[in-house]
Protein backbone atom coordinates (compact mmCIF):
# COMPACT_ATOMS: atom_id res chain seq x y z
CA UNK A 1 0.00 0.00 0.00
CA UNK A 2 2.97 2.44 0.30
CA UNK A 3 3.81 1.57 -2.94
CA UNK A 4 0.78 2.47 -3.97
CA UNK A 5 0.78 5.79 -2.34
CA UNK A 6 4.10 6.94 -3.28
CA UNK A 7 2.89 5.77 -6.91
CA UNK A 8 -0.51 8.50 -6.62
CA UNK A 9 2.24 11.14 -5.05
CA UNK A 10 4.19 10.76 -8.13
CA UNK A 11 1.85 10.93 -10.19
CA UNK A 12 -0.07 14.23 -8.99
CA UNK A 13 3.32 15.84 -9.14
CA UNK A 14 3.79 14.83 -12.99
CA UNK A 15 0.38 16.32 -13.46
CA UNK A 16 0.86 19.28 -11.28
CA UNK A 17 -2.34 19.38 -9.83
CA UNK A 18 -3.71 21.65 -7.40
CA UNK A 19 -2.78 21.08 -3.88
CA UNK A 20 -6.51 20.90 -3.40
CA UNK A 21 -7.16 18.18 -5.32
CA UNK A 22 -3.83 16.55 -4.10
CA UNK A 23 -5.59 16.39 -0.70
CA UNK A 24 -8.83 15.03 -2.02
CA UNK A 25 -6.68 12.54 -3.52
CA UNK A 26 -4.92 11.70 -0.15
CA UNK A 27 -8.18 11.52 1.83
CA UNK A 28 -10.01 9.65 -0.86
CA UNK A 29 -7.25 7.08 -0.89
CA UNK A 30 -7.13 7.23 3.19
CA UNK A 31 -10.80 6.33 3.51
CA UNK A 32 -11.04 3.42 0.82
CA UNK A 33 -8.00 1.79 2.66
CA UNK A 34 -9.48 2.09 6.24
CA UNK A 35 -13.11 0.55 5.04
CA UNK A 36 -10.91 -2.38 2.76
CA UNK A 37 -8.63 -2.41 6.05
CA UNK A 38 -5.81 -2.20 3.68
CA UNK A 39 -6.90 -4.97 0.86
CA UNK A 40 -7.93 -4.15 -2.48
CA UNK A 41 -9.81 -7.25 -3.12
CA UNK A 42 -10.53 -6.13 -6.81
CA UNK A 43 -6.91 -5.80 -7.51
CA UNK A 44 -5.53 -8.92 -6.26
CA UNK A 45 -8.73 -10.67 -8.37
CA UNK A 46 -8.22 -8.74 -11.64
CA UNK A 47 -4.78 -10.19 -12.64
CA UNK A 48 -5.58 -13.93 -11.53
CA UNK A 49 -6.09 -16.03 -14.40
CA UNK A 50 -9.70 -16.09 -15.81
CA UNK A 51 -10.78 -19.62 -14.35
CA UNK A 52 -9.59 -18.90 -10.70
CA UNK A 53 -11.22 -15.23 -10.45
CA UNK A 54 -14.54 -17.10 -11.77
CA UNK A 55 -14.40 -19.55 -8.64
CA UNK A 56 -13.28 -17.21 -6.14
CA UNK A 57 -16.05 -14.87 -7.51
CA UNK A 58 -18.52 -17.72 -6.99
CA UNK A 59 -17.08 -18.71 -3.78
CA UNK A 60 -17.87 -15.05 -2.39
CA UNK A 61 -21.29 -14.68 -3.81
CA UNK A 62 -22.93 -17.72 -4.21
CA UNK A 63 -24.58 -17.77 -0.63
CA UNK A 64 -25.25 -14.10 -0.66
CA UNK A 65 -26.94 -14.09 -4.18
CA UNK A 66 -28.54 -17.39 -2.74
CA UNK A 67 -30.60 -15.20 -0.14
CA UNK A 68 -32.55 -13.20 -2.31
CA UNK A 69 -35.85 -14.42 -2.63
CA UNK A 70 -35.56 -13.88 -6.32
CA UNK A 71 -32.91 -16.22 -6.81
CA UNK A 72 -33.92 -18.86 -4.12
CA UNK A 73 -35.33 -21.38 -6.92
CA UNK A 74 -32.91 -20.50 -9.55
CA UNK A 75 -30.52 -22.99 -10.82
CA UNK A 76 -27.08 -23.23 -9.50
CA UNK A 77 -25.57 -22.52 -13.03
CA UNK A 78 -27.46 -19.03 -13.86
CA UNK A 79 -26.54 -18.53 -10.10
CA UNK A 80 -23.12 -19.03 -11.15
CA UNK A 81 -23.26 -16.97 -14.28
CA UNK A 82 -25.07 -14.33 -11.97
CA UNK A 83 -21.95 -14.05 -9.13
CA UNK A 84 -19.69 -13.72 -12.39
Amino acid sequence: MQLKMRYIEWWMRKRHLPASFRQRMRNYESQRLAAMRGVDEREMIRNLPEGLRRDIKYHICFDLVRQVPLFQHIDDLVLENICD
